[in-house]
């Protein structure tokens, strides 16, 4: 984001560049459970819940005097908003395995349990609901120490709360090649692409809705078990690119994945 050309909204007003800078940092705690039955031609089911936790701090410096306003009339604008976001709950998972091919479908949709008022600006939800249906496999080339992956993901969007309007629904496209150079260390390569696919609609669109936005993300990961077959700890550096309508971001995370076998006893 670059600038906002208030001149579409009334030609009185004046086009103005846009310098942003945001930082958030989220911890996205997620309880996963497999069953050790199968159903569905050998399928195992699993759901699961992803609630998050942000803090994000901002500074936005807006200048109007590219438009032939003084520079006096910029202004900059600094906060921070913090609390738990959106929820995601996957209630329908069904993952069927060999040994190399793995394949799974989910469906889960994402509750607007973030604080959201339209208009505010201290918001950390989106204020509407996401239908989400996903597709995604993994085919091993040797004994599961190298790995390809490929993703599909629809999102289904609802109405915003207190305002007309729907945002477009969107597709995802998400690959990765990983590689095992020992029985406890990981490498891997991962990228993503999300595209807005349907226009945003209702009567309060004022924007041309026919702009869609998009992302695409590539990045690159260390994966280690200190723990063998309990526990993961994997850290990853992301980078976004080919940015339209969206924050272009750099992503440093890192993942920890604890298996409990609390419900069989291990």
């Amino acid at each position: 984001l670059t600038s906002i050309n208030l001149s579409q909204l009334d030609p009185e007003l004046p086009d103005v560049d846009v310098a942003l800078d945001l930082k958030s940092f989220a911890t996205v705690p997620s309880l996963i459970w497999a069953s050790p039955f199968t159903v569905a031609g050998g399928a195992r089911y699993l759901a699961f819940v992803s609630p998050n936790f942000m803090v994000s701090d901002y500074t936005v410096i807006a200048d109007p005097s590219g438009a032939g306003y003084d520079s006096t009339a910029s202004r900059v604008i600094e906060g921070s908003v913090s609390g738990f976001s959106d929820i995601l709950f996957v209630p329908l998972g069904l993952s069927w395995g060999s040994e190399t091919v793995d394949f799974t479908f989910t469906y889960g949709f994402v509750a607007p349990t973030g604080r959201y008022t339209t208009g505010a600006d201290d918001n950390i939800g989106l204020g509407f609901w996401t239908h989400q249906f996903q597709g995604f496999g993994y085919y091993y080339l040797l004994e599961k120490a190298t790995a390809v992956m490929a993703a599909l993901t629809y999102e289904l969007n609802t109405g915003i709360e207190d305002v007309d309007v729907n945002p477009g629904n969107r597709f995802s496209l998400e690959w990765g090649v990983s590689q095992y150079i020992s029985e406890r260390i990981e490498l891997a390569v991962q990228g993503g692409h999300n595209w807005q696919i349907t226009d945003d609609s209702g009567d309060d669109v004022f924007w041309d809705p026919s702009y869609h936005d998009r992302k695409n993300t590539i990045g690159f990961s260390v994966g280690v078990w200190p723990w063998t077959n309990r526990l993961y700890v994997a850290g990853k550096y992301a980078f976004d690119f080919g940015v339209r309508q969206r924050f272009k971001s750099n992503h440093v995370m890192l993942n920890l994945l604890f298996i409990t076998d609390a419900l069989t006893g291990g």
